[in-house]
């Protein structure tokens, strides 16, 4: 008896009231977390991609986020080890998230749990698609730019946290063709023909960049020139600078640069030729004169005439007596008789007489009858007419030796008068 109750006496009067037999010490007891995988996906939403091109030209932006948002929704998953095959989306139970824009200058938050806090993005902030931002901005050429997502999520037991992080980048092409081409509407070698084409030409401009028309665009300046057969160049500012003979007007554009001239090409000459040289400048800073690899257009209008016959009437008239005889010029082509040469051209009418030299040889005398369309002959005796239809010779300004212009007291150019 003695023993027992001794032994008793481990027992505290508590326990042996609660009828506690035995008690461990404290153990704690640990909650292993699930070691999942975790994986985000950056989704776009929409058929807007997360590239983008511009062109500088027109300056345009495809697609442009500003009326075609793009929308990222970053998928955020959690795999288990033990189950690879299956995966629990937690967007809609992150303990938090935030977007940050990378960039060369640094990283900027632009999105959180709380909402958007820069201006061109919107994002959700609860439900499924917790984390899903709009992009509605766009970018800006020469900064490259990534949109950065970071997302925790925390086991509701273990209180382990897991970390989701994941880039995607929005690509800026600049797919601006910065060479411009200049063209005229003329051949390189415009021939006139003055007796059935009109003397007015005009000679148009065009510029491009790319497949755009920017021939009145404030960023292209054009440059004029009247280039003489001594390859002397001359600036054209308009139809009313004093050395703008030939040109009968000229036209501009919106952006005030001189687009297409009118030439009278009955004062031409016997040539002339123009060079136009275009400056494209995309930030619109136009230069004073022309730079070497700038375009250049050129084109030459020539003063010729095809092959023509002449023939007159009435060279066999059946006459008795003393009487005059009209005798007519008639001027053709392959076209057939020509109207209004004489406006081109004049008549000589030549009385020819042959005589018979002391060697054999016969030689022929002509002396000028007169000039016209028509003319009298006396028809006294059996004659020989000749008829020769002459140039009346382009207009054209004047210089001296020196080859400066001549003009008169009201400084008008002078010109050399047509043969008539």
């Amino acid at each position: 008896m003695a023993e027992d109750s001794e032994n008793c006496n481990f027992l505290s009067l508590v326990d042996m009231a609660n009828n506690i037999l035995a008690q461990t010490d404290l153990r704690q007891i640990d909650i292993q977390p699930i070691g999942y995988h975790q994986c985000c996906n950056m989704i776009v939403r929409t058929n807007t991609v997360n590239r983008q091109t511009y062109d500088a030209v027109t300056n345009l932006f495809t697609p442009d986020y500003s009326k075609s948002n793009l929308v990222v929704f970053p998928e955020c998953q959690l795999i288990d080890p033990d189950s690879p095959v299956s995966s629990i989306m937690v967007n809609a139970t992150l303990a938090s998230f935030r977007w940050l824009e990378v960039t060369s200058s640094g990283q900027t938050e632009i999105a959180t749990q709380n909402g958007s806090t820069k201006e061109g993005y919107q994002v959700v902030v609860s439900g499924d698609s917790k984390g899903q931002i709009t992009v509605s901005s766009n970018a800006v050429i020469g900064i490259r730019r990534t949109l950065r997502f970071i997302g925790v999520w925390k086991e509701a037991v273990s209180g382990y946290t897991y970390r989701f992080l994941k880039d995607i980048p929005l690509v800026l092409e600049d797919v601006t063709d910065a060479r411009a081409s200049i063209t005229l509407d003329m051949p390189n070698t415009d021939r006139w023909n003055p007796f059935r084409q009109q003397s007015s030409r005009t000679i148009n401009a065009l510029v491009m960049v790319g497949s755009y028309k920017m021939t009145e665009d404030s960023k292209v300046k054009l440059f004029w020139y009247r280039v003489m057969n001594d390859k002397t160049k001359t600036l054209i500012n308009g139809e009313d600078d004093e050395e703008n003979w030939e040109i009968s007007s000229v036209t501009k554009g919106k952006n005030g640069q001189i687009t297409s001239i009118t030439v009278d090409r009955d004062k031409m000459g016997d040539g002339i030729s123009y060079e136009v040289r275009c400056a494209y400048r995309i930030d619109g800073k136009l230069p004073s004169e022309p730079e070497a690899g700038d375009p250049i257009a050129t084109t030459s209008l020539v003063r010729c005439f095809p092959a023509i016959k002449a023939m007159f009437t009435n060279s066999n008239a059946r006459v008795s007596g003393k009487t005059n005889v009209f005798l007519k010029a008639i001027v053709s082509d392959t076209q057939g008789e020509i109207p209004n040469w004489e406006n081109i051209a004049f008549a000589q009418w030549y009385l020819c007489t042959s005589a018979k030299n002391d060697d054999g040889t016969v030689s022929t005398n002509r002396t000028l009858l007169g000039t016209g369309k028509e003319i009298s002959v006396e028809a006294d005796a059996v004659k020989f007419i000749q008829l020769d239809i002459c140039d009346r010779g382009a207009t054209t300004a004047m210089v001296d030796d020196e080859g400066s212009y001549l003009v008169d007291d009201d400084a008008r150019l002078i010109e050399k008068p047509v043969i008539v």
